[in-house]
């Protein structure tokens, strides 16, 4: 009889073990981690001049399996207007698969710019999507920042389930 208790409850403890690992990587949304340095440049910032490279920084990583390469992409456009300055995808150099990147061929011109992305999770193909901008030369119009933290559309967390979406109306 105890024998069978035991195995009851190591049964019971089993299935909660495998619940959780389900739920931890059912709800594995990659967030754009949006402060410098991790993300270059950050949402709002004013740069004198063109940056180099463009880099987004995630909250994935290999314990969840990082980005999709295939599918994470971002694209930059300069406002007003409606075409692609830059486009950009996985750092395949990041061996945690938790960022994007782009190196600018020819320096962008002054100024303001939005970024929109779309990080997809290897996890479980979850995925979210935002946009900022970022201004070079200058602010001289006083555009205030615009900061689409990321809305999480895609896998198990399922449309709605959002991770911030935000809107700073301040100067930066």
């Amino acid at each position: 009889m105890k024998n069978a208790s035991l195995k009851m409850v190591a049964a019971v403890l089993a299935v909660l073990g495998i619940g959780l690992m389900i739920v931890n990587f059912g709800t594995a949304h990659p967030l754009l981690l949006d402060e410098a340095p991790e993300t270059t440049p950050h949402p709002g910032e004013m740069l004198e001049v063109s940056p180099d490279v463009i880099q987004l920084t995630f909250n994935e990583d290999t314990v969840h399996g990082g980005m999709e390469p295939e599918l994470s992409r971002f694209y930059v456009v300069q406002l007003p207007g409606s075409n692609v300055a830059l486009m950009g995808g996985a750092d395949l150099d990041d061996p945690a698969r938790s960022s994007m990147k782009a190196t600018l061929d020819e320096p962008l011109a002054d100024g303001e710019y939005l970024v929109r992305w779309v990080a997809v999770s290897a996890a479980d193909s979850g995925y979210t999507e935002g946009a900022f901008n970022f201004f070079v030369g200058g602010n001289p119009d006083g555009i205030g920042t615009r900061n689409e933290g990321g809305t999480a559309v895609g896998g198990p967390g399922g449309e709605g389930h959002g991770h911030g979406d935000e809107e700073d109306g301040g100067n930066n």
